[in-house]
């Protein structure tokens, strides 16, 4: 039986708050992976942090997440962010952010090594506010009760970038 002392759960806040604090970390971090006034084991840390992150929004915003996970479409229904340059990199990021973070990847002949400067990753910030944006229009145009969080929370990972 549920308490009736605590208001009821709303999985989609949660879901949005997330969101939302996945901005806000992927642009706090940027300046922390090589602060040479933290130990190097926390740089470490911000730098892994970063990236499990950054593969997170991706895979919200542009991938089919597994199904126990919840994705773009299920606050803001139908919409598909338009095919441009910028989706296509963070496309191709999503598998680099992976191989770095998530499993001990083995660099693939030919292909560039993801650089990892501080000034590189500012700019994969700035393609997800990009699609982040267009995200939150849409959540907008739909009345979404989520796009106020949501706008606020991009608002403040701009703030801090």
């Amino acid at each position: 039986m549920a308490s009736s002392r605590f208001p009821p759960i709303d999985p989609m806040s949660h879901v949005a708050a997330r969101f939302s604090h996945g901005l806000l970390m992927v642009a706090e971090l940027v300046r922390r992976t090589d602060d040479l006034t933290l130990d190097r084991v926390v740089q470490i840390a911000c730098l892994e942090d970063w990236f499990t992150n950054y593969r997170l929004l991706i895979e919200f915003l542009l991938m089919k997440p597994p199904g126990n996970c919840a994705g773009a479409a299920d606050l803001a229904p139908g919409w598909v962010p338009p095919e441009s340059q910028v989706i296509r990199s963070l496309k191709a990021d999503y598998g680099w952010a992976s191989e770095d973070v998530s499993h001990i990847g083995i660099p693939k002949p030919r292909k560039l090594v993801g650089n990892i400067h501080p000034a590189a990753l500012k700019i994969k910030v700035l393609w997800v506010f990009e699609v982040a944006d267009e995200f939150t229009a849409e959540l907008a145009k739909q009345g979404s009760p989520y796009a106020d969080l949501i706008a606020n929370g991009l608002a403040a990972a701009r703030a801090a970038l």
